[in-house]
C-alpha cells in the first residue's frame, strides 16, 4: 500500500481505518442517497486480486446517526466529482476537516454498465 494523497497528517490508526480496516464500506454498497459528512480522505494505491496495481479513494466522516465511517471506491467518476467538490471548497477557503456532505449517487451508462458517483449534499 502507498499513499497517493491525504487531505491532512492522519494519526496512524486513522491511516489504518482508511486503508486496512475491516469496516471500511465499499461505495458500491452505499444505498443510494446516502450522505456522508466527509471530514477527510486518502487517496492510496493497492495491488488488486491479480496483483495489479489499483487507485482507491477512502472518504473519512459521519454518516446521518454521526457514527464514524470510512467509504472507499475505485470508481474513476466517483473520484473525480469528489476531488471536484474538494477543490471548489478549497478554493472558497473551506478545507474537508471543516466537514463536507457527500450524498452518494447511482447511474448508468450509455452502454448500460452501473456506475456509483457523488454530489455535494
Amino acid at each position: 500500500m502507498k499513499l497517493l494523497e491525504k487531505s491532512e497528517d492522519f494519526t496512524a490508526k486513522q491511516i489504518y481505518e482508511m486503508t486496512q480496516d475491516k469496516n471500511v464500506i465499499s461505495v458500491k454498497d452505499v444505498p443510494t442517497g446516502s450522505i456522508i459528512h466527509a471530514t477527510g480522505y486518502v487517496m492510496f494505491e493497492d495491488t488488486d486480486t491479480d496483483g495489479n496495481p489499483t487507485e482507491i479513494l477512502a472518504v473519512r466522516g459521519c454518516d446521518e446517526n454521526g457514527e464514524v465511517v470510512v467509504w472507499a471506491c475505485q470508481s474513476k467518476t466517483f473520484k473525480r466529482s469528489f476531488k471536484e467538490i474538494v477543490d471548489i471548497n478549497t478554493d472558497a477557503g473551506t478545507h474537508i476537516s471543516d466537514g463536507i456532505d457527500i450524498q452518494k449517487l447511482d447511474g448508468e451508462s450509455k452502454a448500460g454498465r452501473p456506475y456509483v458517483d457523488c454530489r455535494w449534499a
